[in-house]
């Protein structure tokens, strides 16, 4: 996302926008994405973990395993778990592309070509 908008970072830099305000533009539009995403991921996870149990989908080869169905355990806890540790992951991620912006000039961005 940075790098496809840095056009828009050397006019936010021409119009007095410092370094450290338009990163945190960009960390906080990518993090809306990056919440976004981990939820719309927990309500399919959470959806697909209800249909399992309730209507058991996934069967088993009663020959080959000690069960006939796939056992599904749906804690909250470990869904809420690999969120936190997903954005944190993301987050982190977020830092490399956001310290390009400090390198980004208006000057350069802004010409016509």
């Amino acid at each position: 996302m940075i790098f496809e908008k840095s056009s828009t970072i050397g006019v936010l830099k021409a119009l007095g926008a410092s370094d450290r305000s338009v990163r945190r533009i960009f960390i906080m539009r990518a993090s809306r994405l990056i919440l976004e995403g981990i939820a719309a991921g927990v309500a399919v996870a959470a959806l697909l973990c209800w249909l399992q149990r309730r209507f058991q989908l996934v069967k088993l080869d009663a020959e080959s395993y000690a069960m006939s169905r796939v056992p599904v355990d749906a804690d909250w806890h470990i869904f809420l778990f690999v969120s936190l540790g997903t954005l944190v992951i993301c987050l982190l991620a977020l830092l490399l592309p956001a310290r390009y912006i400090s390198k980004i000039t208006p000057a350069r961005t802004i010409r016509v070509e």
